[in-house]
């Protein structure tokens, strides 16, 4: 065997395990950012409504789509229930308190995964890492570029 054919199988096996490391984090990878979405771009008017009087109102959860519930951190809910003097009338206050989880770093975050804020710099401390040359990092990357579109497809189709 020469040494290009030699080259050229290891090559196609660094792209082969490349792409199994892709694809095995590619589900999981959708299902965060569906989460995420979620919190990102939640708003409270998901989960209460206001009356034209100025009354607020809690929206039922079996009404809010599934998705709009997974931006909620924390529900609260305070009764305070009094009687009357003549005991003929009993008086009932709730109140409901919803915490979101925090947008803007979901929001931060996602655009990191966006590719639209600079990566953050990582330090390599293990020395055994393969070294690519320029050529073979442009193959890893067009070739995992590549599948994950086809991945995405799938997935998308289920």
């Amino acid at each position: 065997m020469t040494a290009d054919a030699e080259g050229a199988n290891l090559a196609a096996d660094i792209i082969e395990k490349e792409n199994k490391a892709i694809l095995n984090k590619l589900a999981p990878f959708k299902k965060i950012v569906k989460h995420l979405s979620a919190i990102g771009f939640s708003s409270i008017d998901n989960y209460m409504s206001v009356a034209e009087g100025g009354e607020i109102t809690a929206i039922p959860f079996d009404t809010i789509k599934k998705q709009k519930l997974l931006a909620i951190k924390k529900v609260k809910e305070k009764t305070t229930i009094a009687e009357s003097k003549d005991g003929e009338t009993i008086y009932k206050n709730s109140q409901i308190e919803y915490e979101l989880y925090d947008k803007q770093s979901t929001l931060q975050y996602l655009m990191k995964l966006r590719g639209d804020e600079p990566a953050e710099k990582q330090e390599m401390t293990n020395t055994d890492q393969i070294q690519y040359t320029p050529e073979e990092k442009v193959i890893l990357k067009r070739v995992a570029i590549e599948q994950a579109k086809k991945e995405l497809k799938k997935l998308d189709r289920k």
